[in-house]
């Protein structure tokens, strides 16, 4: 099918933190309008991992699982490839990350214009909506329902709510 319009909605890095290091997402979000009229959101996500003083820039999923597979068991390479792995944040009880690893397309809608908004919406304008999370934390909920990963394994944090009395 043809694509007639093709833009950048917006772009964001989202830092996940572990408990060795962290794992960084470029996001970029398209919305692609085809000769049929049909909308969707392109959201697409380049990852970048740093644990331990070890820094592997842009690495896939797969390439990630491959450095795993490929390495003798006794290495720090095997050690550190598992570390990396099992700390992703869309990856947890040994499932694959097949699905929205490097991103998902989702049909445009009321529903998925709010989502894309909040992904990409600065850190500083998001806090104002995540309730009693941090910003972040409220971003990936958002990330793991549209890549449809559902439960978040690892321990979000809850900033507490400012309330002023008057």
């Amino acid at each position: 099918m043809t694509v007639i319009r093709n833009e950048i909605i917006g772009e964001t890095t989202v830092r996940f933190p572990a408990d060795s290091g962290y794992w960084v997402a470029a996001v970029e979000v398209r919305r692609k309008m085809y000769a049929n009229g049909e909308q969707y959101y392109y959201i697409g996500y380049v990852w970048y991992a740093a644990f331990d003083d070890v820094v592997l820039a842009y690495k896939t999923w797969d390439e990630v699982v491959e450095m795993e597979d490929n390495c003798d068991s006794d290495t720090i390479q095997k050690k550190n490839a598992t570390l990396m792995k099992n700390a992703h944040p869309f990856y947890s009880n040994g499932s694959n990350l097949d699905r929205g690893y490097n991103g998902k397309i989702i049909a445009q809608n009321e529903i998925s214009d709010s989502l894309v908004k909040y992904i990409v919406m600065d850190e500083t304008e998001l806090v104002k909506y995540s309730g009693g999370m941090t910003a972040s934390n409220y971003r990936e909920v958002i990330m793991h329902h549209v890549n449809d990963q559902g439960v978040i394994t690892r321990k979000l944090v809850f900033a507490p709510p400012s309330f002023h009395s008057t």
